[in-house]
């Protein structure tokens, strides 16, 4: 087996040092301007939104999708109506993707793309676009927030097949990326989900660090070498309201990921095998207990704020979801049906076998597959997300 190459040098995510010295990745940073967040759902605005950035000197553009994209749906599917375009962009296919990348120089953007389960449909679709551009995938840059066990815990719940099954797509997305997209951080484990759904900071450090090593675990047995694997990975961490908290959780979060390190995969140097660690929202400095006004006052702004959240419930966006099935419609009359189903029957005999499913998810994708057709095809061979998770 060749030895492992070393892990890049991202551009967009240096290390920085919290004040206990654990060490942090945070994207955006090394000069080349903060990401930009897109909350549209159209992938023409998206796309304009994008240039925009662009002009103002951004060069990593966070790429977040809506509900129905996320969890592998079509936005003409029964179930998908009234969530098409909310939080993200509505993407069913490769002329969105044709659509939202228009123009975007992206051998010189990190583009992040915020799914969970279609991570690797959607990474297929923005490496298509990029060739089709003229782009080789060996310049392409970015990254996958692929929590591929963290899904079931995200309000949405965005899994969609086993865990057996995700962890599969997880190794099969990693050995592609090594091989094809070399340049693509991989997969992120986000922990403050975990806190969100109510974990302590023990809790959500133990858990987070769970998933990792799964993660880990399932590369290696894939034929994945460790130091490959292991610093490709992102765990992220929600920043807690104090700053000590949060810098003891990395730290805590460091050591036990050396020690696992150390104990299990053999390492004698563990710094080379950091995942990268980010994390979200803001610390505060320590400060003295607040006081019973103080606490009254922070009550009544999160009353309010959770009033405010109910009454920001947006009506279906009817004119999206139009164009939408409207974009479908077309794709389907036109496309070679005889040649897409063939395509299916190779993503299905690869998924039933142990060859990477990514390259002929690729084909089908390049002959006009759906996201919703590739998860459909795959949830076939390997059933979907229920009571496992």
């Amino acid at each position: 087996m060749p030895q492992a190459e070393s892990a890049p040098k991202w551009p967009l995510a240096e290390s920085v040092r919290t004040p206990t010295g654990a060490a942090l990745r945070v994207p955006g940073t090394g000069g080349c301007g903060d990401a930009g967040v897109l909350g549209c759902g159209d992938a023409g605005a998206a796309n304009v939104h994008f240039k925009r950035l662009l002009a103002e000197g951004v060069r990593a553009l966070s790429v977040p999708f809506d509900l129905p994209t996320g969890t592998g749906r079509d936005s003409d599917t029964p179930g998908a109506r009234g969530e098409i375009g909310h939080g993200g962009v509505a993407v069913d296919s490769i002329d969105d993707v044709r659509v939202l990348l228009g123009g975007i120089p992206l051998d010189r953007v990190h583009l992040s793309l915020e799914a969970d389960a279609p991570a690797a449909v959607l990474l297929l679709l923005c490496q298509l676009v990029a060739e089709e551009q003229g782009f080789g995938a060996g310049a392409l840059t970015g990254s996958l927030r692929h929590d591929v066990l963290g899904g079931p815990l995200a309000p949405s719940g965005t899994a969609l097949f086993p865990p057996a099954a995700t962890l599969r797509l997880m190794t099969d997305t990693f050995a592609y990326c090594r091989a094809e997209v070399p340049r693509w951080e991989t997969l992120a484990v986000l922990g403050g989900r975990l806190a969100e759904a109510g974990a302590t900071p023990v809790q959500e450090v133990a858990l987070s660090l769970a998933h990792g090593l799964a993660c880990v675990r399932a590369a290696r047995s894939a034929g994945l070498e460790v130091a490959y694997v292991a610093p490709r990975l992102t765990l992220s961490y929600a920043a807690h309201r104090t700053r000590a908290v949060t810098d003891v959780k990395v730290l805590a979060a460091r050591r036990i990921w050396a020690r696992a390190m150390r104990e299990e995969f053999g390492a004698t140097d563990t710094e080379p095998l950091m995942p990268r660690f980010h994390l979200a929202g803001r610390s505060t400095p320590e400060r003295p207990a607040d006081s019973f006004d103080a606490a009254v006052r922070e009550l009544a702004a999160r009353i309010e704020e959770s009033s405010a959240s109910v009454g920001a419930v947006l009506p279906p966006n009817a004119a999206l979801e139009l164009r939408q099935a409207e974009r479908l419609a077309k794709l389907r009359a036109w496309r070679d049906q005889h040649r897409l189903e063939q395509c299916f029957a190779e993503v299905g005999t690869a998924a039933a076998g142990e060859a990477n499913v990514l390259y002929p998810m690729r084909s089908a994708l390049a002959a006009g597959a759906t996201v919703g057709e590739v998860c459909g095809v795959l949830g076939g061979v390997w059933g979907t997300a229920g009571a496992e998770f």
